[in-house]
């Protein structure tokens, strides 16, 4: 998401947009799935950095290390990600640029 820009256009013709994170530590980490959402940042970092998120979830989201979670309770990313885009007119006008008076 971003304002309207000088690359506004040229973003809005590219379908898919992904976010590239790699955490970096020199512990084992096993991932325990493909796709995290955003939500699941929170629960991850705090999971990566020591602390134990119990049933590793925090928040909306979950922590993409845990074993220990229950990965039928995790949303389907293209189910969430097909809601995160829901475009209407009142969400889109927030990011229109507004002239001055």
């Amino acid at each position: 998401l971003a304002m309207e820009n000088p690359v506004s256009d040229k973003l809005d013709r590219v379908k898919e947009r992904l976010i590239f994170n790699q955490f970096i530590s020199n512990s084992h980490f096993e991932k325990n799935r493909n796709h995290i959402l955003p939500f699941d940042m929170f629960p991850t970092i705090l999971d990566f950095i020591g602390f134990k998120v119990q049933g590793g979830k925090l928040g909306l989201g979950y922590t993409a290390f845990s074993k220990e979670i229950d990965k039928s309770l995790i949303p389907d990313y293209e189910e969430m990600n097909q809601d995160l885009l829901n475009q209407s007119e009142m969400y889109l006008d927030l990011w229109k640029h507004k002239a001055t008076l």
